[in-house]
C-alpha cells in the first residue's frame, strides 16, 4: 500500500513538476490602426504609393485577383495587409515590424499568428532580431507552396514558429513579417491576432479537410441531358496538423438532395497519419452519375475522423453544392466579384470555360451569357464571344490555337461581337453559326469538348482593362488533376493576357468566370424546305428589350408571309401575317415577353427562315 502511494505521488509530483504553464510575452491585434512602435517598409527601393506597403484594413484585398478578406478573431477591429494584387510592380520588399519585447524570462519563445495567404511567384518569412534591427534570422514560412495554392486550408491559417534558438533569454527581440516578390503582382498577405508566448499552442489531435484542394463536378450547374456518363469523381487532400500522430483516419463523401436524402456515400481509409504529414491525391474508388432530373440542387460534403477526439473540429468537414439544370451549363451559382489580367494597364485579355457535351445531337448552343464588372469604365469597349470545338492533341491541359481553330483538331463552331454599355452586368446574346446551315441554328455534337471564350478590349482611353464578373470560391484545379490522373479530359476554366483571336494559347486559371452557354434541343425545319440564301432576313438589335426589328429583303414579292414566334418549349408566342412582301422591316413589340431565348420562324410560299433571338431585361 505504502509503495502504491508512493508511485501515485511520485507520478502526481512528476506532472506537475512538466508543466509549463503559458505566459504570454507579447501580443498584437492592431485595433483601429498602426499601433505605436510597428513600423512599415519598403526595402526593394520601389515607389511610394498608396498599396506599394504593408496598411492597416478592415475590407481586405482590392485587385482584380481577390482572395477576399481574413476572418481572423479580431478581424472586425481591423488587421494588417499588403496586397501585392493592387500594386503589380516589381520587385517588392516590404517589412512590418514590432517593436521590441523583453523574452530574459523565456527559455522557449514561439510566434503564433492569424493570416491568410496565397502564393504566386512570391515567398514570406518570419524574420527575428536581438540586435535593434542591425542583423535578421530568416524563417521562411510555407517554402514548398506553389503558386496559386493556398497556405492551409483555412481563413484564417493559425502558424506557430519556434524561434527560441535566437530569442530565448534575449531582452532586445523585434520580429518582422516579410513579403518577397522579384516579380510583383502576386496575391496578398493579410496578418493579425499576433501572440508570442512560451508553448506552442497546437492542439495534441488535430486532423483537417484541406479547403484548398478537394474535387468537385467538372460544372456547378450541369444541363439533365448533358449528364457525365462518367458521373463525378471524389478526391480531398487531408493533413494532421496536430502533434501526435493520428490513427483510425478515414474520409467520407456524402451527398444528399433535399427531396430524396441522402443518394451517395463513401469512406476512404487513410489508416494511420503522422504528426504534421500532408496526405494528398487519394481518389475515391467510386464515382456518383446524379438523376437526370431538371431543377435538383445537390448538398455535398468531405468530412475526416480517426479514433482519437479532434480537438479543433472546425476543420473537419467542407461543404459543396452542385446542381442539375433544365438547360444552364455554367462555373459558378453567381458572380460574387469580377477578374482582370495583371498590371494596371488598359489591354485586351481572354477568360474561357470549358464545357464537355456527352450528348449533342439534336441539341443546339441557344445562347450563352457573360458577366461585366465594370461596364461604367468600360463603355464602349468591345468583347468578341467564341465557342470552339477543342481537342487536347498534344494531352498538355493547355488549349492551344491549333487545338481549336482546325490547323490540327478542333474548330471555331460560332462567334459575336459586342460593344459594351455603361450600365451592362449581365449580357445574354445570340452567337452566329460559322456553319452554313440555312437555319442558323448552332448544332451540338456527342463527346465533344467546347470552349465557350470570352475576348475582351478596352475602349480608346481606357485606364483599366475590361473586367469579367465570376467567383473564385470555385476552384476546378483538384477536379482537373483527378480527372488527369485517369486519363478522362475535365476542365475548369482557360485564360490568356491577349486576344484569342491572334492565335494565343489558353492555359488554365483558378478564376470561375460568369460565362455560361444554354442549350435546348434542336427546332426541327423541314431541310427541303428551306428558303433560298439569296433572300435575306435578319433581326436586330440581339439581345432585344423592347423592340425586335425583322429586316425581310426578298428577290420577289411573296403574296403571303407568316411570322412565328416560339419559346424554347415550343409554345407559340406570338403569330404575325404579313402581305405582298419584297422589301420591308417591321417591328416586334417585345415588353411583355419574358427573358429568355426564343426561336423566328419566316414562313414562306417558297420556304422556311430561322433565326433566333433572346429577350433581356
Amino acid at each position: 500500500m505504502i509503495k502504491n502511494f508512493t508511485k501515485t505521488y511520485l507520478l502526481a509530483f512528476t506532472l506537475l513538476f512538466c508543466i509549463n504553464i503559458n505566459a504570454q510575452i507579447f501580443s498584437e491585434d492592431f485595433d483601429g490602426g498602426i499601433p505605436a512602435g510597428w513600423t512599415v517598409s519598403q526595402m526593394d527601393g520601389s515607389s511610394v504609393n498608396a498599396s506599394s506597403n504593408w496598411i492597416y484594413s478592415t475590407d481586405g484585398p482590392q485587385g482584380a485577383f481577390s482572395i477576399g478578406a481574413i476572418t481572423s478573431t479580431t478581424a472586425a477591429n481591423g488587421f494588417m495587409l499588403f496586397d501585392s494584387d493592387l500594386n503589380c510592380e516589381g520587385p517588392q520588399d516590404v517589412w512590418l515590424i514590432s517593436p521590441s519585447f523583453d523574452a530574459t524570462a523565456f527559455d522557449d519563445v514561439v510566434v503564433s499568428f492569424e493570416h491568410y495567404y496565397r502564393r504566386f511567384n512570391d515567398q514570406i518569412f518570419l524574420e527575428v532580431s536581438v540586435d535593434g534591427g542591425t542583423n535578421w534570422t530568416e524563417y521562411e514560412l510555407y517554402p514548398d507552396l506553389v503558386n496559386n495554392d493556398f497556405a492551409g486550408s483555412e481563413n484564417p491559417v493559425v502558424s506557430s514558429t519556434p524561434i527560441s534558438s535566437i530569442a530565448a533569454n534575449q531582452s532586445d527581440v523585434i520580429i518582422a513579417f516579410r513579403f518577397f516578390s522579384n516579380e510583383g503582382c502576386a496575391y496578398s498577405w493579410q496578418i493579425d491576432d499576433i501572440d508570442v508566448s512560451n508553448i506552442d499552442p497546437t492542439p495534441f489531435f488535430d486532423m483537417r479537410v484541406n479547403t484548398n484542394f478537394f474535387a468537385i463536378p467538372p460544372s456547378i450547374n450541369t444541363p439533365a441531358s448533358q449528364i457525365d456518363p462518367i458521373g463525378i469523381g471524389f478526391l480531398c487532400d487531408v493533413e494532421n496538423i496536430g502533434q501526435m500522430d493520428a490513427s483510425g483516419v478515414n474520409l467520407n463523401i456524402n451527398i444528399s438532395t433535399a427531396t430524396n436524402g441522402v443518394v451517395h456515400n463513401q469512406d476512404l481509409d487513410y489508416g494511420t497519419v503522422i504528426a504534421g504529414a500532408l496526405d494528398e491525391n487519394r481518389i475515391f474508388p467510386e464515382r456518383y452519375v446524379p438523376a437526370a432530373d431538371p431543377n435538383v440542387a445537390y448538398d455535398a460534403s468531405y468530412t475526416i475522423s480517426m479514433d482519437s477526439t479532434d480537438l479543433a473540429p472546425g476543420n473537419n468537414e467542407i461543404a459543396f453544392q452542385f446542381a442539375i439544370s433544365d438547360s444552364v451549363f455554367s462555373k459558378e451559382f453567381d458572380s460574387n466579384g469580377f477578374g482582370g489580367p495583371p498590371g494596371a494597364d488598359a489591354t485586351p485579355w481572354t477568360l474561357a470555360n470549358h464545357y464537355y457535351v456527352p450528348n449533342g445531337d439534336d441539341f443546339t448552343c441557344t445562347s450563352i451569357l457573360f458577366s461585366i464588372g465594370n461596364a461604367a469604365e468600360s463603355a464602349g469597349g468591345f468583347i468578341n464571344v467564341y465557342l470552339y470545338e477543342w481537342e487536347d492533341i498534344n494531352d498538355d491541359g493547355i488549349a492551344q490555337s491549333g487545338e481549336r481553330d482546325g490547323t490540327i483538331g478542333g474548330t471555331i463552331v460560332a462567334n459575336a461581337g459586342y460593344t459594351i454599355q455603361s450600365n451592362d452586368t449581365d449580357v445574354q446574346i445570340v452567337l452566329e453559326n460559322w456553319d452554313t446551315s440555312p437555319d442558323d441554328q448552332i448544332r451540338l455534337k456527342d463527346d465533344t469538348h467546347y470552349l465557350l471564350a470570352v475576348e475582351t478590349s478596352p475602349p480608346t482611353g481606357a485606364t483599366e482593362s475590361v473586367f469579367i464578373g465570376g467567383t473564385g470560391v470555385w476552384d476546378y484545379s483538384a477536379m482537373t488533376f483527378l480527372n488527369d490522373s485517369l486519363n478522362t479530359e475535365r476542365y475548369g476554366s482557360f485564360w490568356n493576357t491577349t486576344e484569342i483571336g491572334t492565335g494565343a494559347d489558353l492555359s488554365q486559371v483558378i478564376y470561375a468566370p460568369r460565362i455560361r452557354m444554354h442549350i435546348n434541343p434542336e427546332v426541327m425545319v423541314a431541310i427541303d424546305n428551306q428558303l433560298d440564301a439569296e433572300n435575306i432576313v435578319n433581326i436586330f438589335p440581339n439581345p432585344v428589350q423592347e423592340e425586335l426589328n425583322l429586316e425581310l429583303d426578298f428577290v420577289e414579292i411573296f403574296d403571303e408571309v407568316i411570322v412565328k414566334i416560339t419559346d424554347m418549349s415550343g409554345k407559340e408566342i406570338l403569330i404575325k401575317n404579313l402581305s405582298k412582301i419584297n422589301k420591308q422591316i417591321s417591328q416586334i413589340n417585345t415588353v411583355n415577353f419574358v427573358q429568355g431565348t426564343y426561336t423566328l420562324q419566316v414562313i414562306t410560299p417558297k420556304g422556311v427562315r430561322t433565326k433566333q433571338f433572346v429577350v433581356a431585361k
